[in-house]
């Protein structure tokens, strides 16, 4: 794991011996490559193995080569829709800022092509998502769900998915292009109540290949990072590395401004957690005064060790439809405590709505079905799961 973080480091020049001395001891290159795919690292991987290729097998190096030039032709495909995207939603007045994916990649690592994309992440305002649901299907693509189940969502699914979820998922089959529409950027559940106009306000533009695209300001990108990372429990690496990556090669990122935002929406901690982790496992600069914050809370302290030996145990997390502990002692605010607990307890999904249409007045019945379900139906699905299983091992032997 430790040469993994070396070749995630920003700094290249840095890093470069660090992997050098890394690479005379055994190197079990099976499992680095593993590692690598696993936590979305493997493209920086790719790069930072080339300073050094003479000392890794020529079998392992070419790999990486082919894989970095896939996911470029990948990308490049993904950049050029997202530019047919921008312009055709900008023609009917709706207005789009894509995030994360190639974006990111050209932002964290100057380098579009260095993060693995697998799909488009735009975020337009709440009163567009109609529109453009239409224009996607228009073009081809067809929501996940109603890829999974055969129909689209009924107007009370819908209604209950937009106030409790953040994206739908659309995907186009003819060639794999995955768009992630975004009207927020967490779930109801996570009890992050951010300014999305003054999001929107302070965007600007990015320069993607030969042309620019609207982008999130670096302060705001960074808060939303640190979201997403604490949303996954910081389960990878590449999370920490984007967040690293963003403050290496953009040394004008106010850090204090970042901060005083994520405060202000009640994930100040989130933050602080994850420039913690891109010091502690990706060597990170940050300045006297931000580093005395991380290491004056002593609940983010613990956090940042505990995270950063989990992730070198590879230790599962929790299933985001679980209260999870660590995002409850990530949270600074007892309130945003509270109402995590509680949406994510009471929040019923659109499978539980789907057991029983309810109308109108018997809605608030699908709390203690899903109560039930995650109680009782979930874990004893779990169970007999686990016994077939045992049991074929079984058959078998």
């Amino acid at each position: 794991m430790e040469l993994l973080a070396c070749c995630g480091m920003a700094d290249v020049a840095v890093s470069a011996p660090r992997v050098e001395n890394l690479l005379r001891q055994e190197i079990d290159w099976t499992l680095l490559v593993r590692l690598a795919l696993a936590h979305g690292m493997s493209l920086l991987l790719a790069r930072g193995l080339e300073h050094v290729a003479g000392q890794v097998p020529p079998d392992i190096l070419e790999a990486l080569r082919s894989h970095l030039e896939d996911n470029r032709a990948r990308n490049l495909t993904l950049v050029r829709f997202l530019f047919d995207l921008v312009d055709a939603l900008g023609s009917i007045g709706v207005d789009a800022i894509p995030f994360k994916g190639p974006v990111l990649g050209a932002v964290a690592y100057g380098d579009f092509s260095l993060r693995r994309a697998g799909d488009l992440d735009i975020l337009v305002r709440p009163n567009d998502v109609s529109r453009v649901c239409h224009w996607l299907s228009g073009a081809g693509f067809r929501e996940l769900t109603e890829v999974w189940t055969g129909r689209p969502l009924s107007a009370l699914e819908d209604a209950a998915y937009r106030r409790h979820q953040c994206e739908y998922e659309f995907v186009r089959q003819s060639d794999d292009v995955v768009v992630d529409l975004h009207w927020a950027i967490a779930p109801a559940a996570l009890a992050v109540p951010l300014d999305y106009p003054a999001l929107w306000r302070r965007s600007r533009r990015e320069c993607l290949l030969d042309r620019q695209v609207p982008a999130l300001a670096h302060e705001d990108l960074l808060v939303l990072l640190s979201i997403h990372g604490t949303k996954h429990e910081w389960a990878e690496l590449r999370w920490i590395s984007d967040l690293a990556g963003m403050i290496a090669r953009h040394p004008g990122i106010d850090l204090e401004a970042a901060l005083a935002r994520a405060f202000d929406w009640g994930c100040g901690r989130m933050l602080l957690v994850g420039l913690g982790l891109g010091r502690r496992l990706l060597g990170m600069e940050l300045s006297h005064a931000v580093a005395r914050r991380v290491d004056e809370d002593h609940s983010v302290a613990a956090l940042v060790r505990g995270i950063s030996t989990r992730l070198l145990r590879g230790k599962r997390v929790a299933a985001p439809e679980r209260v999870s502990l660590l995002l409850i002692r990530i949270r600074e605010r007892r309130r945003d405590q509270v109402r995590y607990v509680a949406r994510t307890l009471l929040t019923p999904r659109v499978e539980h709505m789907r057991l029983l249409p309810l109308p109108g007045p018997a809605r608030g019945l699908y709390v203690p079905i899903k109560l039930a379900c995650d109680v009782l139906l979930d874990p004893l699905w779990r169970v007999t799961k686990r016994v077939q299983s045992l049991a074929e091992r079984a058959t078998k032997r």
